[in-house]
């Protein structure tokens, strides 16, 4: 894996990750939490793609279709680990 493809990686693992947070209407926060799980998604989708042999929507050296499968997953597990809110007690 080169560099460049890399980079080019990272970059199409944000895409997914800003669009859900421009329509969820996050902050800046949530968009730095976001961008990580869909790297470690992407690159996760990466390892075992690369693993099993699949080719779906291959672009080089990246398995875009796999790649982008697993992003989407880890920005949804991601949005539901972060979005957990605590209740105020209840003072008597």
């Amino acid at each position: 894996m080169t560099l460049p493809s890399i980079i080019l990686g990272l970059l199409i693992a944000s895409i997914p990750a800003c669009i859900f947070n421009y329509f969820i209407g996050g902050k800046l926060r949530k968009l730095i939490i976001l961008n990580l799980f869909s790297w470690v998604g992407f690159w996760i989708g990466q390892f075992i793609a690369a693993q099993k042999g699949w080719t779906f929507l291959k672009v080089g050296p990246l398995i875009l279709g796999i790649d982008l499968i697993g992003a989407i997953i880890m920005i949804v597990l991601g949005f539901w680990l972060t979005n957990f809110k605590t209740e105020p007690k209840k003072s008597r």
